[in-house]
């Protein structure tokens, strides 16, 4: 071919074209290789006999070799086509679940550490509601009030000549009054006892006798045993750890995620 005939057909636009096609694909394929090659790797058959011995708890023979990777080759070829075809975007269910890989991914490469007894404690302070368990009071009451007879003593000397009884030593189970017994929570102390008795039940000591009053009946209440609260510090410590480790990993996630959307440009049509 002469120099002449070489330039003219350097000149016709339709040939430049499907020579930078050409080289476009050359290139592609040197660098990305071909995407109809399904390529077992070591890692591959590595992967595929890990697999076979958690199943079978033993090394897989040949045979059961083969047809994991004849299953795997399948599953690979039937993969790409669908990311060929485009169900990855058209599947709403394949998108979420591409998008909750991307993130979980993100998390685990978040940086963590130790927290310090004072980000312990800070974040204590701001989630305390994870963590207090609702207080429920094991509680014994008396109720002193006028009964059927007028004539009958007052309230106050009922209920006073039962304290001064069980001064001496006398078991409140034999002086003649019903003695009612519950746990309940704080809510369930002011339904069953009344406002006073709830707001006040936080200040009982434990195992004594303690006046009170429900509208007009006069009341003896002893607190045997409170529940709830926080957990003991043997047990809260742990948790407040792996929490503030995954309060880290969240934050570290987010940032990720929000990195990535920065690169992308969001053009809205009209």
């Amino acid at each position: 071919m002469s120099s002449a005939t070489l330039k003219r057909l350097l000149r016709e636009p339709l040939l430049i074209f499907f020579v930078v096609g050409a080289l476009l694909f050359l290139v592609h394929r040197l660098t990305v290789g071909d995407p109809r090659t399904i390529a077992v790797t070591p890692g591959v058959r590595a992967e595929l006999d890990r697999q076979l011995r958690d199943t079978n708890g033993r090394a897989p023979d040949p045979a059961e070799r083969q047809a994991a990777l004849r299953s795997w080759v399948r599953a690979e070829a039937l993969y790409r086509e669908a990311l060929r075809e485009g169900l990855d975007r058209d599947d709403p269910n394949i998108r979420n679940l591409l998008v909750e890989k991307i993130q979980a991914r993100r998390a685990m490469e978040a940086p963590r550490h130790e927290p310090s007894e004072a980000e312990l404690d800070a974040w204590l302070a701001a989630h305390r509601s994870l963590y207090d368990r609702p207080l429920r009071y094991t509680i014994d009451w008396v109720v002193f009030n006028k009964g059927v007879a007028a004539s009958g003593p007052a309230p106050a000397i009922q209920r006073e000549t039962f304290e001064r009884a069980v001064a001496r030593g006398a078991d409140p189970r034999f002086l003649g009054k019903t003695i009612y017994g519950a746990t309940l929570t704080a809510a369930g102390v002011r339904e069953q006892l009344g406002a006073g008795v709830a707001d006040a039940i936080a200040g009982f000591p434990k195992a004594e006798w303690r006046e009170a009053a429900k509208g007009d009946d006069l009341l003896l209440v002893r607190v045997n045993d409170v529940d709830g609260g926080l957990p003991p510090p043997a047990e809260l410590r742990p948790r407040l750890i792996a929490d503030v480790m995954h309060a880290q990993q969240q934050a570290g996630m987010e940032r990720a995620v929000e990195a990535i959307v920065a690169r992308y440009k969001v053009k809205e049509s009209p």
